[in-house]
C-alpha cells in the first residue's frame, strides 16, 4: 500500500472515532413539554385520525396519557426525546403490570416500547369508562 492511501485511511479513521466519542459524550436531550389534555388529543389525532377519544387521562407526572376510543385504548408515552402512540384493545389494560409508582404497559412488535404511567395507587385500574 502506498503512504498517501495509509495517511488518508488513518485520518478518516481518526475522524470517525472522534465523531463516535462526541456522539456518546454529547447527551443533550431535547426539551419536551409535559402532556396535557390538548397535547394528548393532538398526538392521538395525528396518529389515529379515524378514532376520536371519548375520554382521556393524563399520568400524574405528565409523561404519558391514555384515551378511550370505543373498545380501543390509545396510549401516548415518552420514548427517547419524543412521544409515541400505541393502541390496544381496552380489555388488555387489565393485564398491565402494577408497580408502586403506577402502571407499566409493554408493547411488543416492531414499534414496541414500555409505557410507564404514574397512576396513583388508590385510583382504579383500568380507569372507569364513560
Amino acid at each position: 500500500m502506498v503512504p498517501p492511501f495509509l495517511l488518508q485511511l488513518g485520518v478518516s479513521a481518526g475522524f470517525i472515532v472522534l465523531m463516535v466519542v462526541l456522539a456518546s459524550v454529547a447527551k443533550i436531550p431535547r426539551a419536551n413539554p409535559l402532556l396535557d389534555d390538548a397535547a394528548l388529543r393532538r398526538l392521538l389525532a395525528d396518529d389515529f385520525p379515524e378514532q376520536v377519544p371519548d375520554r382521556t387521562w393524563i399520568a400524574g407526572d405528565g409523561q404519558a396519557g391514555l384515551a378511550a376510543a370505543g373498545k380501543t385504548a390509545l396510549v401516548a408515552f415518552r420514548l427517547g426525546d419524543g412521544y409515541v402512540t400505541r393502541d390496544l384493545p381496552w380489555d388488555d389494560l387489565i393485564r398491565a403490570h402494577r408497580t408502586p409508582d403506577g402502571v407499566q404497559l409493554l408493547f411488543n412488535g416492531p414499534g414496541g416500547g414500555l409505557a410507564r404511567l404514574a397512576w396513583p395507587g388508590e385510583a382504579p385500574w383500568p380507569p372507569e369508562r364513560p
